[in-house]
């Protein structure tokens, strides 16, 4: 399905077909795409890059990454295995953090354009950054969307939110905005219990 499609047929329920609300869709569509980017497991928003965490170094500059949005996971290659770095909020790292005993990565928090170890680095590492990148500012209307249905599903409701908002039909964007905010809700649990499987229950609790 092209953009273009996605928006036709949007338009085609609300009632509208005029030039100056399919921009306001398009923009809509943008807006809640990168909010989607967020809550998503989508392979079609996931990157990969490369760092070099050095002998005995305990940070990495990230500010090159502009497309950033939000880590999935950080690992290591050991013996032809993944090694998982975790994340630790900064209360875990104020107890833990030391810049003078020597380890494997294996904690890490970000801080800006910073990727910071618990630890001094006790050898060499490439460091793999699996990560959320920003497309949709540079999104068109001739691409075609690759992400799952729920994916799509999910963006529809929110640009339906959005659309029906504009034309102040307060009912039916309230409505949309449910449907939407419960499917932000339902990605967000499946990257967790996918991608880090031992946040699962915490955010269950919280939420």
């Amino acid at each position: 399905m092209t953009v273009q499609t996605f928006l036709d047929n949007i338009q085609t329920l609300i009632g509208d077909d005029s030039s100056e609300f399919e921009d306001v869709l398009f923009v809509a569509m943008k807006e809640v795409l990168s909010e989607v980017q967020l809550y998503t497991k989508d392979r079609g928003f996931k990157k990969t890059a490369t760092k070099t965490l050095s002998s005995g170094s305990q940070t990495i500059d990230i500010s090159d990454l502009d497309d950033f949005q939000q880590e999935i996971s950080i690992y290591y290659i050991e013996d032809g295995n993944k090694q998982i770095i975790r994340k630790r909020d900064d209360v875990w790292f104020n107890l833990f953090y030391t810049s003078s005993d020597t380890a494997t990565p294996e904690y890490y928090r970000i801080r800006g354009n910073t990727l910071e170890f618990a630890a001094l680095s006790d050898d060499t590492y490439t460091i793999y950054i699996e990560y959320l990148g920003v497309e949709a500012e540079s999104i068109q209307k001739t691409d075609s969307f690759t992400y799952t249905s729920k994916v799509i599903s999910v963006l529809r409701h929110g640009v339906y939110w959005k659309g029906y908002s504009h034309r102040e039909e307060d009912k039916r964007a309230a409505e949309h905005f449910q449907l939407y905010a419960d499917g932000l809700k339902r990605l967000q649990i499946e990257f967790y219990r996918q991608e880090q499987p031992d946040m699962v229950a915490d955010y269950e609790y919280e939420t």
